[in-house]
């Protein structure tokens, strides 16, 4: 099996789904991630308002607008790949819970050949974004991470490592300085292994809850 990582706006530039449609399957998977977490670290309720329901499909779409996620996707080593950026072997991997249907490809094809143009769609295994200098509230010359997560079924893969590399490239080709996030109690041990530093550590107000989280820097 392979694990593929690839560029949201690749992907529609392609035409192998609507963003529509290709936001609905990354606001599902988040909200799905968010109640999958250990209640002891994060309880029911701190979820319940972290992600009472999956987010609207429109805000997200100008979220990605602004800062496009790169995906994970899993794929079969037999697929006929279109086009791939950067492909690794992975073994034993699941399929996750809620495939994603794609759009047809062509107004005309039948709903039932949707995805077979590229079935890793079907797929999606995380995703991760970066808000680069000047977006947000980031300083000149930093970056900032906005969203990192992984399916709970498909974590300790190198998942969001291959992300991580991936978007940490786009940081160093762009000559960024630094990179910011706000890591949960979950993600900050895989960022500190990413060379990240803490900084601060945050009360975030969610639908009358706080919910804690860690502001972590990595200096190049």
């Amino acid at each position: 099996m392979d694990i593929l990582i690839l560029e949201y706006e690749e992907i529609l530039k392609q035409g192998f789904c609507t963003e529509e449609e290709l936001v609905a399957r990354i606001c599902a998977l988040y909200h799905s991630i968010v109640h999958e977490i250990d209640p002891g670290v994060y309880s029911v309720e701190d979820q319940m308002a972290w992600s009472p329901e999956p987010p609207a499909v429109s805000d997200w779409i100008e979220r990605f607008r602004e800062a496009p996620p790169a995906l994970a996707f899993l794929a079969s080593a037999s697929s006929a790949l279109p086009f791939s950026n950067d492909t690794s072997h992975a073994a034993s991997m699941e399929h996750p819970r809620a495939p994603f249907e794609l759009a047809a490809t062509r107004a005309s094809e039948p709903v039932a050949d949707r995805g077979s143009a590229a079935p890793w769609l079907s797929h999606l295994l995380g995703f991760m974004n970066l808000e680069m200098d000047g977006a947000g509230e980031s300083k000149p010359g930093c970056g900032h991470i906005d969203l990192a997560y992984v399916s709970t079924k498909h974590q300790r893969k190198g998942i969001s490592q291959r992300l991580y590399s991936h978007l940490e490239k786009q940081a160093r080709e762009r000559g960024l300085l630094s990179l910011t996030v706000d890591a949960s109690h979950l993600a900050r041990p895989f960022f500190e292994k990413q060379g990240f530093q803490f900084r601060t550590e945050n009360q975030v107000p969610r639908n009358g809850r706080w919910i804690t989280n860690f502001t972590l820097e990595k200096v190049f």
